[in-house]
């Protein structure tokens, strides 16, 4: 995912877990943050929390391959701008990420 939105010239940071990328939100300013919902260290509703209390106003696009719906609605009640079902169409994630930017 990261070499298609890089080859798409959008700027990416890699995160290989919720901590890493708890410390690159207190660090920088991002227009979207994608992130999956199973990580390793914290999950990535406990990271969308985080990131909600350092940066209230991200936009948070979470990933998953599990439709699990408490999880979903979990998600939505704590911010997140959308979940993607995996395999991700990525047009329409290239969307939603342009979408953030403006």
């Amino acid at each position: 995912m990261m070499d298609i939105l890089s080859e798409m010239n959008f700027k990416v940071i890699e995160a290989t877990d919720g901590y890493k990328a708890l410390n690159l939100i207190r660090a920088g300013a991002f227009d979207a943050i994608l992130m999956d919902i199973k990580m390793p260290g914290i999950d990535g509703i406990e990271t969308l929390k985080r990131i909600k209390q350092i940066k209230p106003n991200s936009k948070i696009i979470l990933m998953t391959a599990y439709a699990l719906e408490d999880t979903v609605l979990e998600a939505q009640k704590e911010g997140a701008q959308a979940i993607l079902f995996k395999p991700i169409d990525i047009g329409n994630l290239v969307k939603m990420l342009a979408d953030s930017m403006t």
